[in-house]
C-alpha cells in the first residue's frame, strides 16, 4: 500500500516545494506522473499514516500494488485480511 498525494502532467524534482518536505515515490500511468508517500504491506499502518497527512494533503488516498503492478485497493485489502489471519 502507498498514499498517493498528487499528480502532474510533468515530472517533478524530488525537492519540489509542493511535496512539503516529504520523501516521495513516483510512477507513471497513462501519461500522468503520480506521486506517493509511504509504503507498507500492512493496511493498518498505511491508514494511520494517511490520517496523519490529511492536514498537508487533503485529497491524499491509499493505492495498492502487487508485484509492481497497481491493483484495486479493495482487492488488496482482502488479500491483506487473508494474510493477517
Amino acid at each position: 500500500f502507498k498514499i498517493q498525494i498528487m499528480t502532474s502532467g510533468n515530472e517533478l524534482k524530488s525537492n519540489d516545494k509542493r511535496f512539503k518536505g516529504l520523501a516521495t515515490g513516483c510512477y507513471k500511468e497513462k501519461g500522468t506522473y503520480k506521486y506517493t508517500h509511504g509504503e507498507s504491506e500492512d493496511y493498518n499502518e498505511i491508514l494511520k499514516l494517511k490520517k496523519q497527512m490529511t492536514d498537508k494533503f487533503k485529497d491524499a488516498f491509499i493505492i495498492a500494488f502487487l508485484n509492481g503492478e497497481k491493483i484495486n485497493t479493495r482487492q488488496a485489502i482482502e488479500i491483506f485480511k487473508k494474510q493477517a489471519k
